[in-house]
């Protein structure tokens, strides 16, 4: 698959059903599902464990987790996916309030 140099990122973005990039929509059909089950798994194994409260959605925690994709890379961006993941987690706890 090839997604195109940087002046494709523009069309991308104002694409957000990526019908420009059939390719690049074809990988991501095929990927979802696989990773929908892996968060699936883990979920079901934290609502178990009893850390998490049941009833959360897997694609929405996925859809949720997608900010990891946009911290700086560096320390700062080390701090800040840290922070941004305890607000995640406090959300989704069994206890939270």
């Amino acid at each position: 698959m090839e997604v195109g140099d940087v002046s494709d990122v523009h069309d991308f973005e104002a694409d957000p059903g990526h019908t420009g990039h059939p390719p690049l929509q074809q990988a991501l059909d095929e990927t979802y599902a696989p990773v929908i089950a892996a968060v699936t798994k883990l979920l079901d194994a934290c609502v178990a464990e009893g850390s998490v409260r049941d009833g959360l959605d897997p694609a929405d925690v996925l859809l949720l987790m997608g900010f990891l994709w946009r911290v700086s890379p560096g320390e700062d961006g080390v701090r800040q996916g840290r922070r941004l993941v305890q607000i995640v987690f406090d959300g989704i706890r069994r206890n939270h309030r």
